[in-house]
């Protein structure tokens, strides 16, 4: 069977795109298994008993979800809130407050929950909180990456409270004028502080069932990808 050139060239073609399907489809699987770790994981911290946030935060990635109570105070006056935060199909923001740990006396984000967008964006929601110290449970939180990003961090905005459209402690240590630590405290549900916050925690953003669900597809379209390569294949030998 003697192949022209431009057959040749669409046989590649087809190849390379049954092999991009076959990584698609295995990256998928993969990340499927890594959510249920992840699911595991929280479920275990969830079992632990509330604890002080541990002064040596060397490792302080396996720390995440582990319920946290402590005391220190908030910095009303400077706060950021979250942007193009979704719940339950309608946008708004997550307020992150600064919080002063009374032991270590270090400064840290509390994520004190999701507020609806105004009508306009120029009418913020009121996040307005007390100084006074003050005693928390919450749920550590460390970021997996840095997600993708785009544009600045803030605008430029210099209006407090500051909106934000990720997470970066390096900058938003510079806009408060002191570290953070690179870690949110997610405060918890039960919690009296701040009317109008919705705190739900979800462990991932979706399950593994939507990653395997995915994978299915991928695998499905090299499969039927081969098929037509034998049939062609086929066809032309004889």
């Amino acid at each position: 069977m003697k192949l022209s050139r431009k057959s040749l060239g669409l046989y590649l073609l087809a190849l390379g795109f049954l092999v991009l399907f076959l990584v698609l489809g295995s990256w998928q699987v993969r990340r499927g298994f890594e959510k249920i770790e992840i699911a595991d994981h929280a479920r275990q911290q969830a079992e632990r008993e509330p604890g002080a946030l541990p002064v040596d935060l060397s490792s302080y990635e396996s720390l995440r979800y582990a319920p946290i109570h402590a005391i220190g105070h908030y910095l009303g006056e400077k706060q950021f809130l979250l942007d193009n935060q979704v719940l339950n199909g309608q946008v708004g923001y997550n307020a992150l407050a600064p919080f002063q740990l009374k032991e270590s006396g270090k400064w840290v984000l509390v994520d004190r929950g999701w507020l609806r967008q105004g009508l306009t964006r120029q009418l913020l929601p009121d996040v307005s909180v007390d100084d006074h110290e003050i005693a928390i449970d919450a749920q550590l939180y460390v970021p997996f990456s840095e997600g993708y990003r785009v544009g600045e961090m803030d605008g430029g905005n210099i209006i407090w409270p500051r909106v934000v459209q990720y997470l970066d402690f390096d900058r938003m240590s510079e806009r408060l004028g002191f570290p953070l630590l690179p870690l949110v405290l997610r405060l918890s549900p039960e919690s009296t502080s701040g009317a109008g916050f919705e705190r739900i925690w979800p462990t991932v953003q979706f399950g593994y069932q939507r990653h395997f669900g995915y994978a299915v597809q991928w695998f499905a379209m090299a499969l039927a990808l081969l098929v037509i390569l034998v049939l062609l294949v086929r066809k032309k030998y004889e």
